[in-house]
């Protein structure tokens, strides 16, 4: 190879040299100032309200197992007026309270009354504790006009077997001719005998006398009403 060629060669690489070079330093700049991607590409975008929504209202539990309220009872009605006119329980104890103002008089009521029905033939039963140092009377009235007729028996305990004393019933005029029966005839009436002490025990059984009424004509609501005062 002649000097020229020598010189003509390498003036050309080092032209190729120092094109390289230029290539290899713009490269970067032209990738650096090229178009970005965008980093928040292909994610959905999410939307902002445009206000604050008020919250719904708070509600207080009702606590397991507590009774549901309900309305207050209404206020009790005024009593009414009683009927004029007695009823059947009243007429009863009206011709008790009659019959012994000639029947039993200084007498005073011992204990409650005794009210049952009663069937022609059939009887009814009370008894009654009768103690020493007291006398007794024992009024017995029926309801008219149903029943027209009765009889009345004082039974001595403790068995029951034996009549001390018996009644049969008389027109009360006071209440339409209701039957009326006494027990203890005299001013007296009847008193248990001081011969024999008793034991003033509750509900003694040789105390407790029986009364027992029958109901001879007829039927219908029968009373019984014991009267005692003291015997001295």
């Amino acid at each position: 190879m002649t000097t020229r060629n020598k010189h003509g060669w390498a003036r050309r690489e080092r032209a190729w040299t120092y094109g390289i070079f230029a290539t290899l330093a713009v490269a970067p700049v032209f990738f650096a100032c090229g178009p970005k991607a965008d980093p928040g590409a292909g994610y959905p975008t999410a939307t902002v309200p445009t206000g604050p929504t008020a919250p719904p209202p708070a509600t207080q539990p009702t606590p397991w197992g507590t009774p549901t309220p309900t309305a207050p009872p209404p206020p009790p009605t005024a009593p009414t007026a009683a009927p004029t006119s007695p009823g059947m329980g009243d007429a009863l104890d009206w011709a008790i309270t009659q019959a012994a103002v000639t029947q039993a008089p200084g007498f005073q009521k011992e204990g409650d009354r005794f009210t049952a029905t009663v069937e022609n033939g059939k009887s009814a039963s009370t008894t009654f504790q009768m103690v020493q140092g007291k006398c007794y009377k024992v009024i017995v009235v029926g309801m008219p006009p149903s029943l027209t007729q009765l009889q009345a028996k004082l039974m001595a305990p403790p068995f029951y077997t034996m009549a001390i004393e018996t009644a049969n019933s008389t027109p009360l005029p006071t209440l339409a001719n209701a039957p009326m029966a006494l027990l203890g005839k005299g001013a007296k009436g009847t008193c248990p005998s001081t011969a024999i002490p008793m034991i003033p025990l509750p509900n003694n059984p040789l105390s407790s006398y029986r009364v027992d009424v029958t109901a001879k004509t007829g039927a219908g609501q029968i009373a019984v009403q014991v009267y005692s005062k003291a015997s001295n």
